[in-house]
């Protein structure tokens, strides 16, 4: 009989531990919507020749089809600050099913697309869906999840983001503009119904004092029976955080704001400023450009492949590092690479030596290249925007920090192009080489350690007070 009560207590107790496996749903779920937006990012790479070869079809030139790639990061500028708001206002879950509504206009103007401003309105739509991926999304997983699951599992978010690059061009190859857009508009739909059945942030239902939603929020994503003490942490936390002043002003003068404000614009700046998104947008010009024996699509697919099978790897080890020391060496890795290819380009361009047999060299050292980025630049970025702000802030902190992300984008293709205009082709690696040079060296002061951290004790952090409690 003892043994029996024994049996069952023992079952009891091992029935009200937190089980993750609620929030790993959860969040690979929510990756689909970034798969689509992986999708939209890319979409111009394989469509682009096709639709500017096509002219009695769709009636675009080759100056209206450059600006594709520039209204796309002006569509995130532009809904930024109305889902940052609206996550504030009905909730992260309902906003971000919101994002189901541009994903689907998007690919019907797409389909029907007979000129060249069906695409506008198309990639405009598209910079609505990303702005609502970037703003709404890492909040949301930061509030559901555990420091344990959100070191592991976060970074599958940006890894959908890169998968969904990858697919685009697999479809591409096999696919028109208008099929394309019938396979891809199909995932939007399996999200929101998917995503429809997920709970909303026990923090944002806080926040409006719906404590029996929250609690039953909680019980979903744990499994517990019991989760008033849990309840309680969270609740201290984040009434604390509401207290606080939050207006615009106090995002810059408040010393815990201004070091998270500053470490998550300098993440997703130097995120750019790596050289990824020359890698991502530009492959086929520069593996023409190299001489490498490799086919343009081949060459894309290849790239793809190797993103996704290193941010996946990644997910899985990256919480086994402090976040700062998996930065600084993706840094350091790329810029060793970027110097070693802009220098290769320049003694191939203006050296008297004949390179033909090294034309291996490129292809290798962007897939180095890729690797390193994929260990840090890739990621981090947008595993740490879940992490650095607190409740009373966050919709403000993620209209600058999407703000920051687009601008950089126009930026950095701005800078390749001009670049490698006016001085060679070997100019933007070693541009983009010293932009990692300078980022490494600034992320030793600027970047905050929150590994293993819960949201409470990162606010503390930055506050520069202890999360332990005092005796």
């Amino acid at each position: 009989m003892t043994v029996k009560s024994n049996q069952t207590e023992t079952k009891i107790t091992d029935d009200d531990e937190e089980k993750y496996w609620p929030q790993v749903v959860i969040i690979l779920i929510s990756a689909l919507s970034g798969v689509t937006d992986g999708f939209f990012f890319s979409w111009t790479s394989p469509f682009l020749e096709e639709i500017m070869s096509n002219y009695d079809l769709y009636h675009v030139t080759e100056q209206q089809a450059s600006w594709l790639n520039t209204i796309y990061p002006l569509g995130m500028i532009i809904a930024c600050p109305m889902f940052s708001i609206l996550s504030d206002r009905i909730g992260r879950k309902r906003t971000y099913i919101l994002a189901v509504i541009p994903q689907i206009s998007s690919w019907i103007l797409t389909i029907f697309a007979s000129n060249a401003y069906y695409f506008y309105a198309s990639r405009l739509l598209a910079g609505f869906s990303a702005s609502c991926y970037f703003s709404v999304l890492p909040n949301y997983i930061g509030e559901i999840t555990n420091p344990k699951v959100r070191g592991t599992w976060g970074n599958a978010l940006a890894s959908s983001y890169y998968i969904g690059e990858f697919i685009i061009h697999i479809i591409g190859l096999y696919f028109n503009v208008q099929r394309s857009a019938y396979v891809c508009l199909a995932l939007p739909i399996v999200f929101a119904m998917l995503f429809s059945f997920a709970p909303e942030s026990p923090y944002f239902l806080i926040m409006k004092g719906r404590e029996d939603e929250a609690k039953e929020s909680l019980k979903r994503l744990t499994r517990k029976r019991n989760v008033d003490e849990m309840y309680k942490t969270i609740e201290k936390g984040v009434q604390r955080q509401i207290a606080e002043s939050g207006t615009w002003l106090d995002l810059f003068t408040i010393n815990s704001n201004r070091k998270a404000i500053i470490a998550g614009a300098f993440l997703r700046l130097s995120q750019y400023t790596s050289g990824l998104a020359m890698f991502l947008q530009y492959i086929q010009v520069i593996l023409a450009k190299s001489g490498t024996n490799v086919g343009p699509v081949t060459g894309i697919i290849f790239m793809g492949i190797n993103i996704a099978f290193n941010l996946l790897v990644n997910c899985f080890i990256v919480d086994r590092f402090r976040r700062r020391t998996l930065y600084t060496t993706s840094l350091s890795g790329c810029a060793v690479v970027l110097y070693i290819l802009g220098t290769f380009f320049y003694l191939n361009e203006y050296g008297n030596e004949d390179f033909s047999d090294l034309n291996w060299l490129p292809i290798t050292l962007m897939i180095i290249f890729l690797a390193f980025a994929a260990s840090g630049v890739c990621v981090l970025p947008t595993l740490m925007m879940s992490e650095l702000y607190s409740a009373k802030i966050k919709a403000k902190a993620m209209i600058v920090l999407v703000m920051t992300f687009s601008l950089s984008l126009m930026f950095t293709n701005t800078l390749y192009n001009y670049s490698e205009m006016y001085f060679g082709f070997h100019a933007p690696f070693f541009v983009f080489a010293v932009g990692n040079t300078l980022a490494l060296i600034a992320s030793f002061y600027v970047i905050p350690e929150t590994k293993g951290k819960t949201l409470e004790e990162i606010q503390l952090m930055l506050k520069g007070e202890s999360s332990k409690p005092k005796v």
